[in-house]
């Protein structure tokens, strides 16, 4: 593997400069943990913002702003007529559409509240064990290539992590102070967290189930779940409303995309191992041996990160039968399983053991963030826009397979410039439609084996065109 010094030379500076600074403003003993958890979100800061507008945008993130550039009742209506994904999201970049719409722009909501997310992590791990724990957790975060990846995505899955993280914290609050307030705070989060994303939905129940069944149904314990339950739907009551259709729409018909069955679970790991398979199984140990800690030092705690964890990983296997499911739709379980792996790494007293086990986890991704940061990992719109315009001529046409995929083509070349007419083509009856002999280019991409699953229109175009090339990563052209 080729390692980019200049990339590992700026970090370790900019690690470097912060902790120095940082040291000379807070030098009392009583702030080491604030100290500490500060350098690390400022390192998460830097990982998360270097780069943010390098990689072009993919059909998900042009999907954001298509959607976001309808207004905030245009966003609400798309999501009435069958948009999978909540409004909150879309409205946020609705609004920093204000500040334009450029890569950076886009992805700015989900870089900061990644970084966010960090300190956010360490009160969590604070109130769940100790500051130890809370710190050695939000240091793997703050590193985690998966995390990093989706904070620098024009995506909703960032933001989904945070309210969750929050939702934890304020439901931990709750059950120690047994307060209404806490409880009221645990449903906004749970809320924000479902309109930000409805996957989120299947966490919140758990944590309500775990509050009745460790509550032992008691008329006090039931007293206040009724409470958060009822503010939950009050904060909920129009996304509640719209869901019944979403979910006969999403699952009238097989999945046409993601990942099946136990697979999705495979993945899952695979991705939250840092894409690297011994990391993966690295992370995994960790995992079963920090449950095994939690058992005989807390059961409580184990029960609870048991039935999250276990119940939403259970929840998504049949469920993965019934509608499209990939790993980052359950990103937002990354902390919880960081706080559980940090009590292996926290078993000894040793503090320096601690910081070694923990520098020791974060070096084993490194290869993945080097990768990362050295090429490019999303479809490659912006250099394909360029090269078509020094390749198509004026007066041709330009198919975009599937309809869709005009998104992302659009945002980095302008047809209508270059004098190219543009249409889109989703089967084989629109590719013959629009077809004009010795005259037209097609862009396809694997995505078009959503929408014809027979892939048809392939057949078709390896029938009767000429293949030109693949551009990186999965843009394929065609001549005809």
């Amino acid at each position: 593997m080729i390692i980019n010094v200049g990339v590992v030379n700026y970090v370790v500076a900019v690690i470097i400069n912060i902790s120095n600074g940082l040291y000379n403003y807070m030098k009392l003993p009583k702030n080491i943990y604030l100290y500490f958890i500060a350098v690390i979100t400022l390192i998460a800061a830097t990982l998360r913002f270097y780069h943010l507008d390098w990689q072009s945008l993919w059909l998900d993130e042009a999907a954001t702003l298509w959607y976001s550039s309808s207004g905030y009742t245009g966003v609400w209506n798309y999501v009435l007529s069958g948009e999978y994904n909540p409004p909150l999201y879309y409205w946020i970049t609705t609004f920093m559409l204000n500040f334009g719409n450029s890569e950076f722009i886009l992805r700015f909501i989900p870089c900061i509240v990644g970084v966010l997310t960090i300190p956010a992590v360490y009160l969590l791990g604070r109130e769940w064990r100790n500051e130890t724990v809370g710190l050695v957790a939000a240091a793997l975060l703050a590193f985690s290539p998966f995390h990093i990846y989706y904070s620098q995505e024009a995506r909703a899955y960032t933001l989904a992590v945070l309210f969750v993280v929050l939702m934890l914290y304020s439901y931990l609050r709750a059950t120690k102070t047994k307060q209404y307030t806490w409880w009221i705070i645990t449903s906004a989060c749970a809320a924000l967290a479902f309109w930000t994303h409805f996957y989120t939905f299947i966490p919140t129940i758990l944590i309500f189930a775990h509050a009745l069944i460790s509550g032992k149904f008691k008329k006090d314990s039931l007293k206040k779940v009724m409470v958060a339950v009822t503010a939950f739907i009050w904060f909920t009551l129009p996304l509640l409303l719209a869901m019944e259709f979403l979910i006969r729409l999403r699952t009238g018909e097989p999945p046409t995309f993601g990942i099946q069955g136990p697979g999705i679970l495979t993945d899952l790991f695979w991705n939250y191992g840092s894409f690297i398979h011994y990391v993966a199984v690295t992370f995994f140990i960790l995992l079963l041996i920090g449950f095994g800690i939690l058992y005989f030092k807390d059961k409580q705690k184990f029960y609870f990160a048991a039935i999250i964890i276990g119940g939403c990983l259970l929840i998504t296997v049949p469920l993965s039968y019934k509608i499209p499911m990939v790993s980052r739709y359950l990103l937002f379980l990354l902390p919880l399983l960081l706080l559980i792996i940090s009590e292996p790494i926290t078993y000894f007293k040793n503090k320096k053991l601690v910081a070694l086990f923990t520098i020791g986890f974060i070096v084993l991704g490194m290869p993945t963030l080097n990768t990362y940061y050295t090429y490019e990992s999303k479809d490659d719109w912006k250099g394909y826009g360029n090269w078509l315009e020094q390749s198509v001529p004026r007066g041709y046409t330009l198919i975009t397979i599937p309809t869709y995929m005009d998104l992302p083509l659009n945002y980095y070349y302008n047809a209508t410039d270059n004098g190219v007419i543009l249409k889109r083509a989703s089967n084989v009856t629109e590719l013959e439609w629009y077809t004009v002999p010795g005259k037209t280019f097609y862009t396809m991409t694997p995505d078009i084996g959503t929408v014809d699953v027979e892939l048809k229109s392939v057949a078709w175009l390896q029938k009767h065109t000429q293949y030109v090339g693949q551009w990186q990563h999965y843009i394929y052209t065609y001549k005809g």
